[in-house]
């Protein structure tokens, strides 16, 4: 029975929260400022108690003190030193921390982007410019292979588009504007695609609203 009130406290908490976000689309007010600190501090706190039970405890606690792996306290150092920042007198000391972390994440991450986003779709491009069909013994797969052309030269004038060493007159300047179309559409498709998320959003919330809390208010009654 208890537990049964307490999913129907929680729903009708989840509830007013939703309302009070809600309530921005008339102005903003203290209502909305309640459920924005409310998201802004269970963010946060999910996000310390995340990080220390999947990070610090496993990585830091058990390799130094159970496993006596001291190379760890390295980067305790370094992230230590990164709140010396609200000290002015020692702030430079954030400094090496910085330098070594965003060293480090460049290392790592120019590679997989240069791979993901410039290699693989270029590869992906290119490979796919020829269509085969194998239930056709091979031979081109004449839709297909317009697509991935389509896709071949709609890449190449998003690249003649952005090159302002060549003025855009003549043919290079109808095949920049050809690009600019396609930039245009993948910025449409872009945003149509956030729009279709944050719809969703508001779907599943109008369903908790007439749903959750509608149930929640007759198991009162």
């Amino acid at each position: 029975m208890a537990g049964i009130a307490d999913s129907v406290l929680w729903t009708f908490i989840a509830g007013f929260i939703t309302l009070a976000i809600f309530s921005f689309l008339y102005r903003d007010n203290p209502l909305y400022k309640l459920a924005e600190h409310i998201a802004v501090g269970v963010s946060v706190g999910f996000l310390v108690v995340t990080y220390y039970y999947n990070v610090f405890k496993p990585k830091v606690w058990d390799n130094v003190l159970h496993n006596g792996q001291f190379d760890y306290l390295i980067p305790l150092c370094l992230g230590l030193i990164l709140f010396s920042r609200f000290v002015p007198k020692y702030g430079w000391l954030s400094r090496w921390a910085l330098a070594f972390y965003i060293g480090g994440s460049s290392g790592l991450s120019i590679p997989s982007t240069l791979e993901g986003r410039v290699l693989g779709q270029a590869e992906g491009a290119v490979r796919s410019f020829v269509s085969l069909d194998p239930a056709k013994g091979g031979i081109a797969n004449l839709l297909s292979s317009i697509d991935a052309s389509f896709v071949v030269l709609g890449t190449i004038a998003c690249l003649v588009f952005f090159l302002f060493s060549v003025e855009h007159k003549g043919g290079i300047g109808r095949f920049a504007y050809f690009g600019r179309l396609c930039i245009m559409a993948g910025f449409g498709a872009s945003f149509g695609y956030t729009v279709m998320a944050r719809v969703s959003l508001l779907i599943g919330r109008i369903q908790y609203m007439t749903e959750d809390v509608v149930d929640a208010l007759r198991s009162l009654f």
